[in-house]
């Protein structure tokens, strides 16, 4: 393959106004010659650029003024209120929708159960709760900008196809060319984590890191990662597939085909097998809940069983999340786990078991979005989209 290492004038007219764009988004309400001496664009550039983003819809002209002792000069924002965009994620055991504006406000939201149905009968479900949302009446009048779908399975992102996903029944599906056909709208098709990270990179604890890793404790265990403040796939789609890290050289050559190593013992399906079976060792509370809601309460109420379940869970993420820190050396690692109110108490934990084995001890958070955080990765892919965005990195 041959690199391209130069830009076409339409290339360059797309990055500057990827820079525009995201400078308003950041910063505004902000006048267009603040943004020029900020990005060090010359006035004409930014104003042609900004003619056309009002033009769009996408920014809009505040009604404020800014006075710096000459001109009074109008202020810009994200016209985040007339524009929609529809966020799915397609869950492990829930469907869940959402319609929000560019400011990450969630106007309207839906849910439907996911259980594994065939292949068309899980994209009728899928058409069913996008209609809904597309036509509630909390989002008359405002312009849908695209949809994007986030889902468990493997995609590939370019080409909008859903690789493998087994709840849906889907394999090598066109989700994007039917969804297109449906709904006459752009549509992005990615992994639900994927979506979620990029949701957290804009709406999240920290909006202003430029690596970090977003890890998602659920039935499975996954990881997107966000590398000089970019979503990385890897070659294959794959990246971020922590799941299948190996915690000890026991599990060599260990073939699976379920389940990776790592969320076989760590995942929230992982503590409920592993207090099922530390309960019948030892025979002791035979009715017990070993939900993983249960299994936490439990910790909390000092039940030694629990306790034992709940510290080889940390055992085996601290060895992930060191390996991450090794290899990615990430400003921020967002931590999300199928029991939002729980995740804080793997923090400390966590940070404690690590400690002095990395170089560096990393800023590990709790997801403030929660499980709204793919929905609102959705605004994120689907702006990229349709605007050609892009990402700078000076290498020097």
């Amino acid at each position: 393959m041959i690199w391209n290492n130069t830009l076409t004038p339409n290339e360059m007219h797309a990055v500057n106004r990827t820079a525009i764009l995201d400078h308003i988004r950041r910063h505004g309400p902000i006048s267009r010659s603040s943004i020029a001496e900020q990005l060090h664009f010359s006035l004409p550039t930014v104003m042609r650029i900004i003619d056309e983003l009002i033009e769009e819809g996408l920014v809009s002209v505040t009604g404020e003024k800014e006075y710096s002792g000459g001109r009074r000069r109008p202020l810009l924002r994200i016209n985040a209120d007339a524009n929609v965009i529809i966020g799915i994620d397609l869950g492990g055991t829930t469907i869940y929708g959402a319609a929000t504006d560019l400011g990450g406000n969630v106007l309207v939201e839906n849910q439907a159960n996911n259980s594994p149905v065939s292949a068309e009968q899980s994209y009728s479900r899928l058409v069913r709760l996008i209609s809904e949302l597309v036509h509630h009446r909390s989002i008359e009048g405002r312009k849908i900008l695209g949809l994007a779908v986030g889902t468990q399975g493997l995609t590939s992102h370019q080409h909008g196809i859903v690789l493998r996903d087994p709840i849906q029944n889907w394999q090598n599906y066109p989700l994007r060319q039917k969804l297109n056909l449906e709904f006459n709208l752009p549509v992005v098709v990615d992994n639900d984590v994927y979506l979620a990270a990029l949701g957290e990179l804009w709406f999240g604890v920290d909006q202003n890191v430029r690596n970090m890793c977003f890890i998602t404790i659920g039935h499975g265990i996954g990881a997107g990662m966000i590398i000089d403040g970019s979503l990385y796939r890897g070659s294959n789609y794959l990246a971020g597939e922590i799941g299948y890290m190996l915690p000890g050289k026991e599990f060599l050559g260990s073939h699976r085909d379920d389940f990776g190593i790592l969320e076989s013992r760590a995942s929230m399906s992982a503590i409920t097998a592993r207090a099922q079976e530390i309960l019948k060792k030892n025979n002791v509370f035979p009715d017990q809940d070993t939900t993983p809601e249960a299994i936490f309460n439990a910790m909390l109420n000092h039940q030694p069983w629990a306790q034992q379940v709940i510290h080889e869970m940390v055992d085996y993420l601290s060895i992930a999340i060191a390996n991450v820190c090794a290899i990615l050396d990430p400003d921020l690692i967002v931590l999300r786990s199928g029991l939002d109110r729980y995740t804080n108490l793997l923090i400390d934990p966590i940070l404690r078991q690590i400690e002095g084995v990395v170089p560096k001890k990393p800023n590990i958070v709790a997801s403030k979005l929660g499980y709204k955080a793919t929905a609102l990765g959705a605004i994120v892919e689907v702006l990229y989209d349709i605007n050609n965005f892009y990402t700078i990195r000076k290498l020097r």
